[in-house]
């Protein structure tokens, strides 16, 4: 615990290095503008959806204006007229808005310190990653741990996105908590662990909407193992997906009481969907190819290490439940970048933080073939190369 708390401390303080170079007291960009609207309007309006339309003229003004490039100005003054807060979210959950508005509170209202409150993610983030990997994997040494704290504190995606105002930065957390979550309710089911996935994943779709593929990813492993789940919890596996489904929709009914009573839950997935299918290309104009070989050479002992470990991983534990529901997440996110060509990082910082576990896992397994007194030597080399890269 002790040795726990200290790396943790040592990556936080590279972190906040780095979040020195990074925060500014810019004004804040569009996106950013409009969630920093949202939060500054505090917890009880977030938890409610203050103004939020019904989801008839939801559905009739996005029908008559948001297919019509020539009326989506007229649709966005529509919005804004009405004072929807769900829409200053840009439809996402709240979590990550409750999280900032608790930051406005304590440290102020000024651009720097609400970036400085979004930045502070990131020490939940290592926290949640180390001590749920030690829990979950129960490695032998902290190499392979190290070396995934140290592509999240230091890396070119994660550092970026909570420096900034957007909700990605904390769904990345949430998706971590609900991968160690419920990889271990699939390899060892109980009760207690099926109620503590369900309330992970809710917290997830209480952030953004990439929740659907954690959703995706647990059905499938539900799927897969069904007979097995049905055996251990003595229970048919209708009666299991009941309790999941039962015990994610408490949990979102307690912390976002508005994205049930206002729909607004189901309206976060039409607009996503809208969005992804009519303009998915506003994302960006490069092609896949293009922006993963420019993010590659823009870091490439970074992702050199991500692309041998998951390759690594697959052919060594793809028949392993415990590590399953992360690897098919890494590979379900990364499909959605052959949509969603944008070069900013937010949208992958999700796929890096799971993708560094994978790291984690091939570091541990080499470390068993390789005495330590040669080891030691390479890890601090690999350490140092992914610093300066």
């Amino acid at each position: 615990m002790t040795r726990g708390i200290l790396l943790l401390i040592v990556f936080g303080i590279i972190a906040a290095f780095i979040g020195t170079q990074i925060i500014t007291s810019d004004p804040f960009g569009y996106d950013e503008s409009d969630y920093v609207y949202a939060a500054r309007k505090g917890f009880v309006s977030n938890y409610n959806d203050e103004g939020a339309i019904p989801i008839q003229s939801f559905i009739e003004k996005g029908s008559d204006l948001g297919t019509d490039k020539t009326k989506r100005s007229n649709l966005s003054e529509f919005i804004r007229s009405q004072d929807d807060i769900t829409f200053y979210r840009h439809y996402h959950g709240p979590l990550y808005f409750y999280w900032i508005a608790s930051g406005i509170a304590l440290a102020g209202n000024d651009e720097a310190p609400i970036r400085w409150s979004s930045w502070g993610l990131v020490l939940i983030c290592l926290a949640v990653l180390y001590f749920g990997y030690k829990s979950v994997f129960q490695p032998a040494t902290d190499w392979g741990a190290i070396l995934m704290l140290a592509m999240v504190a230091a890396g070119t995606s994660y550092i970026y996105t909570v420096t900034q105002i957007t909700p990605h930065g904390m769904f990345a957390v949430t998706a971590v908590l609900f991968l160690f979550t419920f990889s271990k309710f699939i390899s060892a089911p109980t009760l207690k662990r099926l109620y503590l996935s369900t309330a992970t994943l809710a917290l997830a779709f209480l952030s953004i909407e990439y929740a659907a593929l954690l959703c995706l990813t647990g059905l499938i492993m539900v799927g897969l193992y069904r007979k097995r789940l049905a055996d251990s919890l003595k229970m048919s596996i209708w009666h299991v997906l009941l309790r999941l489904a039962g015990g994610w929709l408490l949990t979102i009914a307690i912390l976002w009481l508005g994205g049930i009573i206002k729909l607004t839950l189901i309206k976060n997935y039409v607009f996503f969907t809208y969005f992804t299918i009519v303009r998915g290309s506003e994302f960006g104009t490069g092609s896949f190819i293009d922006v993963w070989a420019n993010r590659f050479l823009d870091s490439p002992v970074e992702y050199s290490l991500i692309i041998a470990s998951l390759v690594y991983a697959v052919v060594k534990y793809r028949k392993n439940n415990i590590y399953q529901p992360i690897l098919l997440y890494t590979f379900l996110v990364l499909a959605t970048s052959l949509r969603n060509t944008s070069i900013s990082p937010t949208y992958i910082s999700s796929f890096m933080v799971v993708a560094s576990i994978a790291v984690a896992w091939c570091i541990d397994e080499v470390r068993t073939h390789i005495r330590p007194s040669v080891f030691t030597p390479l890890a601090i080399c690999l350490l140092l190369a992914l610093g300066a890269s």
